[in-house]
């Protein structure tokens, strides 16, 4: 894949390699201290500013072979807003961290927003000062040669909240390992399969998927953690907002995409885990991700 900004002549994509000089090197970079995820490399860029700020940059790829209509990709890759620095002006999230899919490039007009609809979205405020994975899978419906990354749509859209600083001014965020690979469905995993996902893991290891189809076909209707010599001490699952729409001490440990309303509606959710290994010490140890509805 080619990266570049999306073709604006005043935002820029920052490039870090260990191999750069003082201003573009790793781990202390103007915006955070950051090692990259693997090799030498990854990219940064401030996505947004505050809410009353429309500047937006966009990290956009040009794929070397088009994805194909009517094939599933699974797209991963590992975000990071690392830990800022005293003078850093980084320190903000931001919700809408989106992905959106193109034939051909998209133009961006100085630093303003693209109002595209991205494809896939994650429609709560995200920030990790460690990398984090994040990984869905995309059905092309036409030829698809571009997959642009950032914040679309008008400031009302968007929430911001400040995590490092007492005025920070940028909401900036690192990428490295991005990958967008044929996604074969005879090798993904049945979640039903509880028994052999175990067996795949490690003793005190936990799995938790990133999506689920609640539409009683048998096939992956609930949305569970598994683990291997562990003890769950709470599992919840939050919308945008952070409504807690499904709750284990009232309701066990596995979703089936109701709520009070009814059927949770396709989206992106919060999940978080709170649980202890049997194998290792009684600590309580906490995980959080997303997982993605289908419906």
């Amino acid at each position: 894949m080619h990266w570049s900004n999306a073709q604006s002549s005043v935002s820029t994509v920052d490039y870090y390699s260990s191999d750069a000089g003082s201003c573009c090197d790793w781990p202390e970079t103007p915006y955070g201290i950051v090692t990259a995820h693997s090799q030498k490399s990854f990219v940064g860029l401030a996505l947004c500013g505050k809410v009353n700020s429309s500047n937006r940059t966009y990290l956009q790829q040009t794929f070397e072979t088009p994805l194909e209509s009517g094939k599933k990709y699974k797209v991963s890759l590992f975000v990071s807003n690392g830990t800022p620095t005293a003078v850093s002006t980084s320190g903000l999230a931001t919700s809408d961290l989106g992905f959106y899919f193109s034939e051909y490039p998209v133009q961006q007009t100085q630093n303003w927003p693209l109002l595209f609809e991205p494809q896939f979205k994650i429609d709560t405020v995200w920030y990790s000062s460690q990398w984090k994975q994040i990984s869905f899978v995309f059905t092309p419906t036409a030829a698809v040669r571009c997959m642009t990354i950032g914040v679309f749509g008008n400031n009302a859209l968007r929430e911001t909240s400040v995590r490092s600083g007492t005025a920070p001014e940028l909401a900036y965020y690192f990428f490295d390992d991005v990958s967008v690979t044929l996604f074969n469905d005879d090798k993904k995993p049945d979640f039903n399969d509880t028994a052999r996902i175990i067996d795949e893991l490690k003793p005190g290891e936990v799995f938790v998927p990133n999506s689920f189809s609640p539409n009683n076909d048998g096939q992956n209707d609930i949305f569970t953690p598994i683990g291997n010599q562990v003890f769950f001490l709470s599992f919840k699952v939050m919308n945008r907002w952070g409504e807690v729409l499904f709750d284990s001490s009232k309701q066990g440990y596995a979703w089936d995409g109701m709520n009070s309303k009814g059927e949770a509606p396709t989206g992106t959710y919060v999940w978080i885990l709170e649980y202890t290994s049997n194998i290792t010490d009684s600590e309580m140890k906490t995980k959080q991700g997303f997982v993605n509805l289908l419906r």
